[in-house]
């Protein structure tokens, strides 16, 4: 059953709340996609993907310096728009179009999570093959078969390829066309597609949709393809907000990771301003299927264990060039130092 939590932040402006289209993670971070802003009563922003920690305030700016633009010759060719992203094994999987449409052809742009630096691309062959306008708006690997999916704006199928990366180099090569399925297991066709993710919980497919005729989320069993569910979302659509559904991840966040956000369906609304800036909106949805059991906490760690942590820690304060970080790492070194302390634990100098 799913269920509105929270609405986080709300109506954000924001220097990535411009034409703000989806979002990612993993164990420790939001990654979130734009595309390039261009207002007349606002500074032209350009299109980016920011790493952003887990419990870091969204209600505010990020910093540019953990975010990367567009890589040539792409800008220069006017590539523009990442559409709704995706994590998978240490890497980000980006869609890139041209706003209003890629001619030519659309990309999968590679990104190292880490960094953010990029790794490679390879065109959507198969986007190209089906629609002379190019479209990729989002893209998403299934854990299952670690292949990687992408559709049509409109369409009753995806499209499966099967990546390979190799050093400076991305193979991506047309496997299949996956068709959607209502519940009688006949084609479904989904309006204006604006981003999708599997759940590596419960082994489901969602994919968000801004049509007129039944926007929201769907949601489809991966073993069937039939349509198992629909998630209604309250936003203004077409009215003077002119607001707009978006990309989506799925981050079970019941377990206090992050004290001002919960739920495990996270989706992105864009409420576009043809004038000014953009503002941007995600909304929280808690889904049981998607919750995990409470991490256990395991038995009280070694003295070795813990001065392992310890000289990690000081290595890593020592390299921190941001004062908050140095800051926090500070803090866990104290916990790490009482710890040891309370199981008796010799410590070097250094680590007193």
């Amino acid at each position: 059953m799913t269920e509105f939590i929270s609405r986080y932040p709300s109506d954000l402006e924001s220097n990535w709340s411009g034409d703000c289209q989806g979002l990612t993670h993993n164990e420790t971070h939001w990654f979130v996609s734009t595309a390039r802003e261009a207002r007349r009563l606002a500074a032209d922003k350009p299109a980016r993907i920011w790493k952003v920690n887990l419990g870091r305030d969204l209600n505010k700016d990020f910093e540019t310096r953990t975010s990367t633009e567009v890589p040539e010759p792409f800008k220069s060719l006017k590539y523009d728009h990442f559409g709704d992203i995706d994590y998978f094994e240490g890497k980000i999987f980006a869609p890139l179009e041209r706003s209003g449409g890629s001619p030519i052809d659309t990309f999968l742009l590679i990104f190292d999570a880490t960094d953010l630096h990029f790794i490679g691309s390879a065109p959507f062959s198969q986007q190209a093959a089906h629609n002379s306008m190019c479209q990729a708006p989002w893209c998403a690997v299934n854990p299952k078969d670690k292949l990687l999916y992408s559709s049509l704006f409109e369409s009753n199928e995806l499209i499966v390829y099967r990546v390979e990366i190799k050093i400076n180099a991305v193979k991506l090569t047309f496997l299949r066309s996956q068709p959607l399925l209502d519940h009688n297991g006949m084609p479904l066709h989904i309006k204006k597609i604006q981003g999708g993710a599997f759940s590596t919980t419960s082994g489901l497919f969602y994919i968000s949709n801004n049509s007129e005729e039944n926007p929201g989320i769907s949601v489809f069993d991966t073993l069937t393809w039939k349509h198992a569910g629909h998630v209604n979302v309250d936003f203004d659509q077409g009215g003077v907000a002119q607001e707009e559904i978006e990309g989506l991840t799925l981050w079970d966040l019941s377990h206090g990771q992050d004290l001002t956000l919960s739920g495990q369906i996270h989706l992105v609304i864009l409420n576009n301003n043809l004038i000014a800036d953009d503002q941007v909106s995600i909304v929280h949805f808690s889904e049981s299927a998607e919750r995990r059991d409470p991490v256990v906490s395991p038995r009280s760690p070694s003295c070795a264990a813990l001065s392992n942590t310890r000289k990690s820690l000081i290595r890593a304060r020592d390299r921190a060039e941001d004062a908050n970080e140095r800051k926090m790492l500070n803090i866990r070194l104290g916990k790490n130092s009482a710890q040891m302390r309370l199981l008796g634990c010799l410590m070097t100098e250094d680590e007193g």
